[in-house]
């Protein structure tokens, strides 16, 4: 996030709230891990849009083609 997040609409969503987010990726992996659950960090192929908090159209896609890899794994 860093300097992009002085950008953002919202401002709750300071430099200190971009890294607590940047934490949140594996602890939702422990947990995914721990119930035997798929987990798939989105924030390796897509990052926050304009506002710096959503995704715009190409982060959409990059998620969308990502997960559907991810998808057919799981189902294979």
């Amino acid at each position: 996030m860093g300097e992009d997040i002085a950008r953002s609409d919202f401002p709750a969503f300071d430099d200190e709230a971009g890294e607590k987010v940047k934490k949140l990726a594996p602890l939702y992996a422990v947990s995914a891990a721990k119930y035997g659950c798929a987990f798939f960090d989105a924030a390796t192929v897509a990052g926050p849009g304009r506002d710096q908090l959503h995704m715009d159209s190409q982060g959409h896609r990059a998620l969308g083609d990502a997960l559907a890899e991810v998808v057919k794994g799981l189902l294979a």
